[in-house]
């Protein structure tokens, strides 16, 4: 949760306030590695595809309950 929260985090800063954080929105851009960046996404990734595969479960079950 923590990858998610900060990645979240890092958006809002980037769409809102030019990349600059929260605390200081009129100060420096904030520095950003392609390592930090690929964490971030991936994180984002395989919990997409986590949801994914409990929608189509549920959606499964769903249907097999409502199936005569």
């Amino acid at each position: 949760m923590g990858t998610i929260d900060e990645t979240t985090r890092r958006r809002n800063d980037v769409v809102h306030r030019t990349d600059r954080p929260q605390t200081d929105p009129t100060g420096a851009m904030q520095e950003i590695s392609y390592v930090w960046a690929k964490q971030a996404v991936d994180t984002v990734g395989h919990v997409c595809l986590a949801l994914d595969e409990l929608v189509v479960q549920r959606m499964g079950a769903l249907k097999a309950e409502n199936d005569p």
